[in-house]
């Protein structure tokens, strides 16, 4: 156990001895020190003595002049010799050399109020070391301080560029490469599924409706890919009216029309075009998509 346990041991025996053989002060103030340097801490403890059920009631100001409070602790409730007592205790300290006065303390004991004591307390600056040797003031030094954070962050955002263009060009390069891919390789696709088409016609295994709509989709399919536009969403006029800008003659515009008419009434009108008008529809159709191309191709 220490020497300050034992000390504050002793005045509690001490304390609780004096008020059990008097009652004319309930209330006892103690603190560890009463000399301390600035900035040092001093230990107040407040002893109540009451009876059991008593209100107590210890007002503790939030400032005090040249003192300043560090804690204020809960407080506690003891019982010694069969006396009931209320601990309270803060922890105070001052940056003001000087003697001051720790203010006399509020308290209550079922509404009946009492004062403490004024408590005196000096409170020094650390001691002059007349000893020690006399040292030169020196002026501040420059210091040369570099950022780096920018640095990295430029590097980053280097990076990010970077990174971002190379994709870019990569996404750019592949869009061009598919494009071409599929303008050249969609004329041969639509002669491909035109003659698959007509062979299932001439074993007359598909259902007229059938036939027409997906004579509609190789024709839309291949244009689309010549002229990267989406002719699915448009109607026969509307893709007729694209058709334009290729130089293909009267006759075959004509039959083209003749073709896509048919697979409009075939869909919407229910007319049941013959096996030779099915097959001239295809040809119309191939026709077209023959002339589109060597018109499309005659100056690459």
């Amino acid at each position: 156990m220490t020497r300050i346990s034992i000390y504050r041991i002793v005045l509690l025996g001490a304390f609780l001895l004096f008020i059990e053989n008097s009652f004319g002060q309930a209330l006892k103030v103690l603190v560890n020190k009463k000399d301390i340097l600035i900035g040092e801490q001093v230990l107040m403890e407040f002893y109540v003595q009451h009876n059991k059920g008593d209100e107590v009631q210890i007002t503790i100001p939030d400032s005090i002049p040249h003192f300043d409070i560090i804690e204020k602790k809960s407080k506690d409730t003891l019982l010694e010799n069969g006396i009931d007592v209320i601990q309270q205790k803060i922890i105070f300290t001052s940056f003001d050399s000087g003697k001051w006065v720790f203010p006399p303390i509020n308290y209550s004991v079922n509404k009946v109020d009492g004062i403490t004591e004024n408590i005196e307390v000096n409170v020094n600056y650390i001691p002059m070391d007349i000893a020690a040797a006399a040292r030169d003031i020196k002026t501040v030094l420059e210091v040369n301080y570099f950022n780096w954070m920018w640095v990295w962050i430029g590097l980053v955002v280097l990076f990010i560029l970077i990174v971002s263009f190379l994709i870019y060009k990569y996404l750019k390069k592949k869009k061009v490469t598919t494009n071409v891919y599929e303008k050249e390789n969609a004329f041969a696709l639509a002669i491909v599924a035109l003659q698959k088409l007509q062979n299932e016609n001439n074993e007359n295994t598909m259902p007229v409706k059938e036939y027409h709509s997906k004579l509609g989709v190789i024709f839309k399919d291949y244009c689309g890919k010549v002229a990267m536009q989406n002719f699915f969403h448009l109607t026969t006029a509307e893709v007729l009216k694209k058709l334009k800008v290729y130089e293909i003659n009267i006759q075959t515009s004509t039959e083209a029309t003749e073709a896509l008419q048919t697979g409009d009434a075939t869909k919407f009108a229910k007319y049941h075009p013959t096996f030779i008008e099915n097959e001239a529809a295809l040809n119309f159709i191939k026709n077209t998509i023959t002339e589109i191309e060597k018109s499309r191709t005659k100056n690459i």
